[in-house]
């Protein structure tokens, strides 16, 4: 079996494609598929064909996908990952490097084309999770920045501090000269309130601790939670970005 050719690429693309494509060699055996297939914002998908000396190809988009979405949507949790893995694996696509790609023969190039583009409009779509799903990755971000940035401070996840009462949890105890932090993230009125009651216990058992709420977005609490959560806790980031940009000087100050 010889390795397909422009013109043979183009012969079989042409059955279905018609007029509507253009192919363009980029390099030895890479050609970019111009095809009338575009994203959500208009600009056309980014799709190659490279061809092997076996006979078979591969569509894929040398990583374009990944790199687009990156301008709006960081790839920074496991969740995330397993998102992008799961829509890779629903469409029988693989990737590496960062760039996702499908095997293919010369039968099925058109499909295989348009099966690509489908996934990559899924992988585009990842974007709009930022927001429709915030409350899925709040609380893997602030794992993932403190497993990045606060190191130093010691943190244990999900401490239960009092015997007997394993439903009272600290999301994360950090340590400063022997001085112990209770972090607690909150997303929403019931984390909230629950946060509340685990502090007014702690300190009526006489536990020695600082209390810190992280919250999602403070603004998303009712009136009557953040009155109950500013008396109670005893530092407060307003939102995960005010966590992400001020807690290491936080902790670094108190450690001096």
């Amino acid at each position: 079996v010889s390795k397909m050719n422009r013109q043979a690429i183009e012969n079989v693309l042409s059955r279905s494609l018609k007029q509507s494509f253009r192919l363009e060699e980029k390099r030895n055996a890479l050609y970019q598929v111009f095809v009338p297939i575009y994203h959500e914002d208009g600009d056309m998908m980014d799709i190659f064909i490279m061809s092997r000396e076996d006979g078979s190809v591969i569509i894929c988009d040398c990583g374009k996908t990944l790199m687009r979405l990156s301008y709006s949507y960081d790839m920074n949790t496991p969740r995330k990952e397993k998102i992008l893995t799961d829509i890779l694996k629903s469409n029988g696509a693989s990737i590496k490097d960062g760039n996702i790609f499908l095997p293919s023969s010369p039968d099925l190039l058109f499909e295989n084309v348009m099966q690509l583009s489908q996934t990559i409009a899924q992988v585009d779509a990842m974007r709009y999770q930022k927001k429709s799903s915030m409350p899925s990755f709040f609380y893997d971000d602030v794992d993932a920045f403190i497993d990045e940035r606060l190191q130093a401070f010691h943190p244990e996840k999900n401490i239960s501090p009092l015997e007997n009462r394993d439903e009272l949890i600290v999301d994360y105890r950090l340590t400063i000269r022997e001085q112990p932090f209770f972090l607690f993230t909150i997303l929403g009125n019931t984390k909230a309130l629950s946060s509340v009651i685990s502090i007014l216990t702690f300190q009526k058992e006489k536990l020695p601790f600082t209390s810190i709420a992280v919250h999602s977005n403070y603004s998303d609490l009712s009136l009557s939670t953040q009155k109950k959560i500013m008396n109670a806790a005893d530092k407060q980031f307003f939102d995960l970005a005010s966590f992400c940009g001020n807690a290491y000087e936080f902790f670094a100050r108190i450690a001096g």
